[in-house]
């Protein structure tokens, strides 16, 4: 039985309505009788009331229930498919139903205390080959599930780690592409500074040229330090020439 439906029922409440006897000849024995079950009239109609609820509680098995019973004394319990006893248990608790209805004060007291009996037959119990099954499965099952949780623990690890390089690496990416960014507009500064550059020492050639050296090639096709050489001298002149517009008011 699902827990929430186990909480849903009140167990404690009917502890002492429900009682196991054991034969103490060994009749029952012989005839392949395990043990009879005694319900009192008020525990059976508790049965009929939670089973018929709407919801999930409606669907459970009577055998459910009297498992839970079975278990919290420490017998052995009845196999799930116990058709005979489930058919059993729901006459008699719809029969406890009948017999509490419309019924108050002392006459429901002494009906609701009376006993109804329940024989349950060794067939219908859980072997001990059934049990040994089930425990192996079971620790099976527990194997398995410690090994996938490990599992599951080393795949988050890893993940994590993934994510956090991840996010490193898209750090890099953007501060790698600011860093191009600035690159590619210091380069077309440059370029600009550049072809204005280049447009002011042609225009000085132009005027200054012929005092030159009388050169051959033009600015861009000597080497560096001539460039530079050139640039000097062209300064020079530049300023001879700004001093004597000054000088004789030209300017």
């Amino acid at each position: 039985m699902a827990k929430n439906h186990e909480k849903a029922y009140d167990f404690a409440k009917f502890q002492r309505c429900f009682l196991i006897q054991h034969a103490d000849d060994g009749s029952e024995e012989e005839e392949g009788i395990a043990f009879t079950i005694k319900v009192e009239n008020k525990c059976l109609k508790s049965w009929y009331d939670f089973t018929t609820k709407k919801g999930p509680e409606g669907k459970l098995k009577l055998v459910d229930i009297i498992n839970r019973f079975l278990a919290e004394q420490h017998v052995t319990t009845l196999k799930e498919n116990c058709v005979r006893i489930e058919e059993h248990a729901r006459a008699l608790s719809s029969m406890a139903k009948s017999k509490l209805f419309g019924k108050c004060g002392r006459q429901y007291t002494s009906c609701s205390n009376l006993f109804r009996r329940i024989v349950v037959m060794k067939s219908e119990l859980i072997q001990s080959q059934d049990l040994n099954e089930t425990r192996k499965t079971m620790e099976q099952l527990h194997a398995q599930t410690t090994q996938l949780s490990e599992q599951n623990r080393c795949i988050n690890e890893r993940c994590e780690q993934l994510s956090e390089s991840l996010k490193t690496l898209n750090d890099q990416k953007c501060k790698s592409e600011e860093e191009l960014e600035e690159q590619v507009n210091r380069n077309a500064e440059l370029e600009q500074s550049n072809k204005q550059l280049l447009e002011l020492v042609t225009k000085l050639e132009e005027l200054h040229g012929k005092d030159l050296d009388k050169r051959r090639k033009t600015f861009t096709e000597v080497g560096q330090r001539q460039q530079h050489r050139i640039m000097t001298e062209l300064k020079t002149k530049a300023e001879r020439s700004l001093w004597f517009a000054k000088a004789f008011g030209l300017d």
